[in-house]
């Protein structure tokens, strides 16, 4: 039997594991990354319970989503935390939004705290931490991470460090207004929206790559045509594409497609906070 003073080292040891993970300690060693296209089944919590997930036990509240992953695996979240990180199919199924994300391989073994309280065991080498925002992080098997993720460098589109710019010199950030469309999905989104409405984009895209054609080819034919794009309408220049312009070139010259899905949001909706000073 432990004495009580081992008992309290180990757990003044466990507190110290579980506040390792900060924010700060994300600043070295990690990537952008974001989830692949999925189809995700889900079932919502009738009463309070425990899930055993692959990072050790979860406790749940009824009204959480208990969803399962593509190995089987089950993890649960609560109604807000849903909302904003999956699109819900309404078929008993839901898809994961396009949101960029910072992850980083564990380096030592530990938990982290969820936003809604859970904690989750992680093992150095074994598994991934997620940042989903500030002070928020999930735990991620690592050969579940590779079937799951995408790394953004392998879909990097034409805008340096994910900025954008508008017509007055205004700098945003292109994830920051990603993840704002993805929230207003109802008011913003459109399916099957005519390539012909963007072609003019593609000279630009022509224009630019002209220095480099293997590289930037390249590069197109990694992107993701899956994803809507971003297309910022201005009311003086049109429409404009601010993120999937090698998306674009891709659905149109080498799929054939007439038609991608978009995002379109008037300039003068976009959030004072997406402004990178």
């Amino acid at each position: 039997m432990k004495s009580k003073d081992q008992q309290l080292l180990e757990e003044a040891y466990l507190k110290v594991l579980i506040e390792y993970i900060t924010d700060d300690w994300f600043k070295q060693g990690s990537f952008q990354t974001y989830k692949k296209p999925a189809i995700e089944p889900y079932e919502i919590a009738q009463k309070d319970g425990t899930l055993q997930t692959l990072e050790g036990p979860q406790q749940y509240k009824a009204g959480f989503y208990i969803i399962t992953g593509p190995k089987g695996e089950k993890y649960s979240m609560p109604p807000e935390k849903f909302a904003e990180l999956k699109d819900d199919n309404k078929d008993g199924t839901a898809s994961p939004k396009k949101i960029v994300k910072l992850a980083k391989l564990a380096d030592s073994d530990g938990k982290v705290k969820t936003s809604w309280g859970a904690e989750l065991e992680y093992k150095s080498g074994e598994d991934y931490i997620v940042k989903h925002g500030p002070g928020d992080y999930g735990v991620i098997k690592k050969d579940i991470f590779k079937d799951t993720y995408v790394p953004v460098t392998n879909v990097q589109e034409n805008f340096q460090d994910g900025i954008m710019q508008d017509d007055k010199g205004v700098k945003r950030s292109v994830p920051l207004v990603v993840k704002f469309a993805e929230q207003n999905k109802d008011k913003y989104f459109q399916k099957n929206f005519p390539i012909s409405k963007l072609e003019h984009e593609l000279k630009w895209w022509d224009e630019q790559n002209k220095a480099n054609p293997e590289s930037s080819n390249a590069r197109m034919m990694k992107a993701d045509t899956s994803f809507p794009l971003l297309v910022i309408k201005n009311q003086r220049y049109g429409l404009s594409v601010s993120d999937g312009l090698n998306r674009l070139k891709k659905a149109k010259d080498v799929e054939g497609k007439e038609a991608v899905d978009v995002y379109i949001v008037p300039e003068e909706d976009i959030p004072e906070e997406t402004i990178v000073k």
